[in-house]
């Protein structure tokens, strides 16, 4: 029996002995396989480090390459604009015709409802504009509403708080020349109320350089060849205009016609009124002109009271329909003297119209001329247009006329 009982637990203690042997072995090989599992999420872990660490630069060097390439974007963009204001400048210095390549080269880049370039009045220290954009649409001082322009606007661009202005859906960018002459600014309004981002700021302050000097120039040039009072172009700038299209239209075969206006009885007038009187009725008159006329149209004061348009692609009947209608709004429109009274004027007019015959300028000017006379021999506040048939050997020259 109790070798039965010795030889039961010998074998009961070797068969424990195989289980813990083979647990033991069995761990073991879970616990390599856990400390290999540790050991490669620690790898793992390091390589996510490393991949976040490579991620990171490589978010920089993409921001770094990122602002390279917008600051070359934006080179572009102002050596872009700069060489569109350079061949406005050059192909003409006439101030409207750089005003226009200056709203086209900024509304291009600058998405904008309205866009105005304002001037800075030389005898006042005021803001004016000048010229607007809305849409596609241009239009000329005259015209422009310029009720929204912020009071002190020009006292915050002198002390120079900001190269831009920014207010709500506005932004103003100051037009000024060796940091000291301001001569005046671009606005641009949108639909809505967003904001105007850093790269249009930048632009605007970078290009705003060029175009400054593109209008100190026109500007210059405008101040040469513009009459002092009605602030049209004046006598020496219509012979220079006239050529040029008289040039223009003999060699390409277009249509070009002359429009001379002369006020009714404006020596009376003086006489009954004052001089000053006179020169406000002549400052109005200029006004009205500009706006009646079209954005191809010319208008110069000729002498005195007298007043001569350059009417390019214009038919003697389209030119006669134009005067007419420009006739028609001076004489029922209100003047006003110092003392407020209101006062009306008429004028006569005359047109001539280039035809083969016609060999030089001079000729233009003197059937505009003969045509002018005879609306006033005819009574005046007249319009007449110049006819080859009509014998002209009896009429007198206006130059002896004393109107």
């Amino acid at each position: 029996m109790s070798i039965f009982l010795y030889t039961f637990f010998f074998l009961l203690f070797l068969f424990l002995g195989a289980v813990s042997l083979f647990l033991s072995l069995s761990l073991g090989r879970e616990e390599k396989k856990a400390r290999n599992l540790l050991s490669e999420n620690l790898r793992q872990k390091e390589r996510l480090k490393e991949l976040i660490s490579e991620k990171k630069n490589l978010e920089e060097d993409y921001n770094d390459l990122y602002q390279r390439d917008l600051k070359r974007q934006h080179g572009i963009e102002e050596l872009s604009a700069s060489r569109e204001i350079g061949i406005a400048v050059s192909s003409s210095i006439e101030l409207r015709e750089v005003l226009k390549v200056i709203l086209k080269v900024v509304t291009d880049s600058v998405q904008t409802k309205e866009t105005t370039i304002y001037l800075v009045r030389e005898e006042s220290e005021e803001l004016y504009p000048k010229i607007q954009k809305i849409g596609s649409k241009i239009i000329l001082e005259e015209s422009i509403d310029s009720s929204v322009l912020e009071p002190g606007l020009l006292g915050m661009v002198r002390n120079r708080k900001e190269n831009i202005i920014l207010n709500s859906s506005y932004c103003f960018a100051p037009l000024i020349v060796e940091e000291k002459k301001i001569l005046g600014l671009i606005k641009f309004r949108r639909e809505d109320t967003r904001p105007f981002g850093e790269e249009e700021r930048w632009f605007l302050e970078n290009v705003s350089k060029q175009i400054s000097f593109a209008l100190r120039n026109a500007l210059l040039y405008e101040k040469s060849v513009t009459d002092g009072l009605t602030k049209l172009y004046n006598h020496n700038h219509f012979e220079d205009s006239l050529q040029n299209q008289f040039f223009v239209s003999r060699r390409y075969k277009r249509k070009l016609s002359l429009l001379l206006l002369d006020i009714d009885h404006f020596k009376r007038f003086n006489d009954e009124y004052g001089h000053q009187t006179g020169d406000l009725v002549l400052i109005k008159l200029s006004q009205l002109i500009k706006k009646t006329i079209r954005d191809a149209d010319r208008a110069y004061r000729y002498g005195g009271e007298e007043m001569v348009i350059i009417l390019p692609d214009t038919a003697q009947e389209e030119a006669s329909i134009l005067g007419e209608r420009l006739r028609r709004i001076i004489e029922t429109h209100q003047f006003a003297n110092f003392k407020g009274e209101p006062l009306y004027l008429t004028v006569s007019l005359g047109i001539s119209s280039l035809t083969e015959d016609i060999t030089k300028k001079e000729d233009l000017v003197w059937r505009a001329d003969q045509a002018l006379y005879q609306a006033k021999r005819e009574g005046r506040n007249k319009t007449v247009l110049y006819r080859n048939h009509e014998d002209t050997n009896n009429v007198q020259s206006k130059l002896c006329y004393s109107g």
